[in-house]
């Protein structure tokens, strides 16, 4: 009996790995790009710059403006960056990138509040980066970071043995029969787009999924940039032309990002410190949000402030927000093309 339950174990564990990456197309839209990151080759060499963060780069930067104006080429900006990465992330992206013989001279990091306060989004990271992580088995044996990932020695066991069965990590990820999670955007739901969300026939779902994340992967190409959530053939205007419509939102939701996340601020200096042994610079951004979000935004002008210590080891650009209003921008938080070429603008001067 115990033969036949260790065998059992092994064919499911064999054919599990065999047909997870057939479910990929149906992930929801960040695990699919967290997924496409995992599986991204990406030349191995010294680059001038790397940008690492979250999506608001993915959105908001024009990768021909930016290396026209700081006069290199495009090969050499690389652009690694996820839908709700936090510095916990980072690090372990930089760490994966150095073990493969990919450096840079200058590292830029977007930080905000989603990114230095107890949040929702950080939340979604955890799932994220503990299913779909280069390294995510790293975090097995390193201490320091067990209290971000583990609630209980349950999750840690859990996740130990998802790394041997690939199908456990996708079972939480995916838009499919076995579950729905919620996105980077879910604080911001309409009740109107979880009807939308949760009303199609299951077959109509997927499909829906799997053709929106065949467009995202085209979009991606080999530069990791996308317009962001825009899933026709064409790109938003490059003229700023129409204003979005965007609710102003409730002022209660500043609770949401209203506690400063310590052990961000922590590992924000272990970059640093890991910048220095690459003989690189590090440089920390300040990506302006739409005004209606910042105006929720009670904790990060404080934390940003506190950054810029005359002991810091970075230097910080801090992009005007008064430059922008809604014809720059998707949603709430990022970009359009026609914002994206403005912002490059301004952060290419600002790097020189």
């Amino acid at each position: 009996m115990k033969r036949i339950l260790l065998l059992s174990t092994f064919i499911f564990l064999i054919l599990g790995n065999i047909f997870t990456p057939l479910i990929s197309g149906y992930l929801e839209e960040s695990s699919y790009f967290w997924y496409w990151t995992s599986q991204r080759e990406i030349i191995k060499k010294r680059y001038n710059y790397i940008f690492l963060g979250d999506s608001q780069w993915i959105s908001g930067i024009d990768l021909s403006i930016l290396a026209k104006n700081l006069n290199v080429s495009e090969n050499d900006i690389l652009i690694y960056a996820k839908p709700s990465q936090q510095l916990e992330g980072i690090e372990l992206d930089l760490k994966f990138l150095k073990s493969k013989g990919i450096t840079a001279d200058h590292y830029l990091i977007n930080l905000s509040s989603t990114s230095t306060t107890v949040n929702k989004v950080f939340y979604t990271f955890k799932n994220l980066e503990l299913a779909f992580g280069i390294n995510s088995w790293k975090i097995l044996i390193e201490p320091n970071l067990w209290r971000t990932f583990y609630k209980d020695i349950g999750s840690y066991f859990y996740h130990a043995i998802s790394e041997f069965c690939l199908l456990l990590k996708f079972n939480s990820n995916t838009t499919s029969l076995f579950k729905i999670i919620p996105t980077i955007d879910s604080d911001f739901t309409t009740s109107k787009d979880l009807e939308t969300r949760l009303g199609p026939n299951i077959f109509d779902l997927l499909n829906s999924t799997k053709r929106k994340n065949l467009i995202m992967k085209d979009k991606l190409g080999s530069k990791g940039l996308w317009d962001w959530k825009n899933y026709t053939q064409d790109n938003s205007s490059n003229e700023c032309i129409e204003k979005i419509s965007l609710p102003k939102l409730d002022q209660a939701l500043k609770l949401a990002f209203a506690k400063e996340r310590k052990e961000s601020i922590n590992i924000l200096q272990r970059i640093a410190t890991h910048s220095i042994d690459m003989r690189s610079d590090l440089t920390l951004v300040n990506i302006p949000f739409t005004a209606q979000m910042r105006e929720i935004e009670s904790v990060f002008p404080i934390v940003w402030k506190s950054l810029d210590s005359p002991e810091k080891r970075y230097k910080m650009i801090e992009v005007p927000s008064n430059i922008f209003d809604l014809r720059h921008y998707n949603d709430y938080t990022h970009f359009n093309q026609c914002g994206a070429k403005l912002f490059s603008e301004i952060l290419s001067e600002k790097m020189k």
